[in-house]
């Protein structure tokens, strides 16, 4: 008798399947506030040539945003240099460059128009990326004369496009 429970024992086990299944949890996010979020703003830097007067960015500007529903966004040029947050001259930006790109997870994104006054990007999906912005920034005014040992600045314009 132990012989044959043994027997019919053994033969349970060896006879059971294993048993693997998930659990899942599930659920809708249901109707979300489309936007932007600014997530971080790092300036950019410029440097100044006194032979042809005009600007180069040599450090590019970085917009971090968190983007949902969003059809696109632009960037518009700034329009004047100032100084202490006092306009000194109007200025002609041109963002076309190597250094304008949009980057998600450090890998270059299309979608991206750049033209010597505005950057757009398309093809949004809902995620973060980052907006670098080089170029060049030229005094609009020929007779404008740069200071010496003076922080100028160039703030642009962004707009998120529901």
């Amino acid at each position: 008798m132990n012989k044959l429970l043994a027997t019919m024992i053994s033969g349970m086990l060896l006879s059971t399947p294993a048993l693997a299944n998930e659990a899942v949890w599930q659920g809708n996010s249901g109707r979300l506030k489309e936007g932007c979020s600014f997530m971080s703003n790092e300036a950019g830097t410029m440097a100044f040539s006194e032979a042809s007067g005009e600007w180069t960015v040599t450090n590019p500007a970085k917009l971090t945003l968190k983007v949902r529903d969003v059809e696109a966004i632009t960037v518009a040029a700034g329009t004047a240099l100032s100084v202490g947050g006092e306009v000194v001259t109007r200025a002609d930006v041109d963002f076309r460059g190597n250094d304008t790109r949009v980057l998600r997870g450090g890998k270059a994104l299309g979608g991206l128009t750049v033209d010597a006054k505005s950057v757009k990007v398309d093809d949004l999906v809902d995620s973060v990326f980052t907006i670098e912005l080089g170029g060049t920034v030229t005094p609009a005014d020929p007779d404008f004369v740069t200071s010496s040992n003076t922080d100028y600045r160039v703030a642009h314009m962004i707009t998120c496009e529901d």
